[in-house]
């Protein structure tokens, strides 16, 4: 008896040690792994994302209502309004001076409150309203999508548009798949040989699971009450799980993965033919792109030079008369270390980054 109490209470110990460590590593090593929060509910109701595919025209969307986005080192407070993006209620008619900006998480501000999003940055610079469509996970074809079916109905004059080379171009393409438990609908434009046709990964929205009623049915497996448990009463488990999910992408020479360098032909195709039905549905709108670098996009930058992708964009946008600037080049220009620019638990973008872009892109709202 004397003997089984020796090992149980080496191997509380052991644990608790191994449970310290890994506290410690969350703290400082990896701080985007998931903090416990030491809670725990067996018949999961709750919906843990802002986002669901719920929309038959552009899949992914925003469910209306608050939440709130936690991590280490933010929190931001989700308000979606009454036609599902992260915005105050705007009339469809009014100004027809106002912007409507599209993009990913990026334009739509992960990680950060409505003051200091880029599109309330830009607001305040240009005294004009600037109505964010971007939504989290968006891609390029999604982004158009959402235009061409909802802010088309809102009166404005000019349109802003943010591709993110780290996942944009490699995302849009039927060969991706996201690694969840999720059955996926996704729109996807695939080339037929004379153009492009829209197809989709699921023939029916209903067959998504990635919405409030998939993701319930989900939670209360046992699998998943186990995970969910571990999840939020240890944190050895988010140590496990982050090192899991986390694999570093990287090219064949082993550099550091960048967007800007290792698009192939067939994905830049593809953006220039989303860019052209944008701006051709835009019509007389006049029409700006940015692209938005990570932090990886930087050590290319500084190795390389140039990037191929900017050049090329640069190029296309001046033959279809629409605005263009790389924002990796004039961040580099701007600031020194570009981690000042990133969340420190996260790779989005902070408030420094987002009202340092505002500031770039000024120049041309102003021609």
């Amino acid at each position: 008896m004397r003997k089984i109490k020796n090992i149980f209470l080496v191997t509380l110990i052991t644990y608790l040690l191994i449970e310290l460590v890994c506290f410690v590593f969350i703290k400082t090593k990896f701080k985007s792994a998931h903090f416990p929060q030491f809670s725990f509910q067996y018949n999961y109701t709750a919906y843990d994302f802002p986002i669901a595919e719920i929309s038959d025209h552009w899949g992914t969307w925003h469910y209306p209502g608050k939440y709130v986005e936690k991590k280490q080192c933010f929190e931001s407070v989700y308000n979606i309004n009454s036609y599902g993006a992260r915005d105050k209620e705007r009339s469809r008619s009014g100004d027809t001076g106002r912007i409507v900006l599209l993009g990913d998480s990026f334009m739509e501000g992960y990680g950060l409150n409505v003051p200091h999003r880029f599109s309330d940055q830009l607001e305040v610079l240009t005294q004009k309203e600037v109505m964010n469509f971007a939504c989290g996970y968006f891609t390029p074809t999604q982004e158009y999508l959402v235009y061409k079916h909802l802010a088309t109905s809102f009166d404005h004059n000019t349109v802003i548009i943010g591709i993110l080379p780290f996942n944009d171009l490699a995302e849009d393409d039927t060969s991706f798949h996201e690694q969840d438990k999720f059955v996926h609908y996704q729109p996807y434009f695939v080339s037929n040989g004379s153009g492009y046709q829209l197809i989709y990964r699921e023939d029916k929205l209903s067959k998504s699971t990635f919405n409030k009623a998939g993701y319930a049915a989900l939670q209360n497996t046992g699998k998943e009450r186990l995970n969910r448990f571990l999840k939020e009463f240890s944190f050895w488990y988010n140590i496990y799980q982050f090192i899991r999910t986390s694999k570093p992408s990287v090219n064949k020479m082993e550099k550091p993965y960048s967007g800007y360098y290792d698009f192939t032909e067939a994905q830049l195709k593809k953006l220039e033919f989303i860019l052209e039905q944008l701006k051709k549905t835009s019509g007389a709108r006049r029409v700006i792109v940015l692209t938005l670098p990570v932090q990886n996009d930087f050590l290319r930058y500084n190795g390389s030079g140039i990037p191929p992708l900017a050049d090329k964009l640069k190029t296309f946008c001046m033959a279809n008369d629409i605005g263009y600037e790389d924002l990796l080049g004039e961040f580099a220009k701007k600031v020194k270390n570009p981690s000042e620019l990133y969340f420190n638990c996260d790779g989005h973008w902070n408030e420094k980054a987002n009202q340092m872009a505002a500031e770039i892109v000024l120049h041309l709202l102003r021609k």
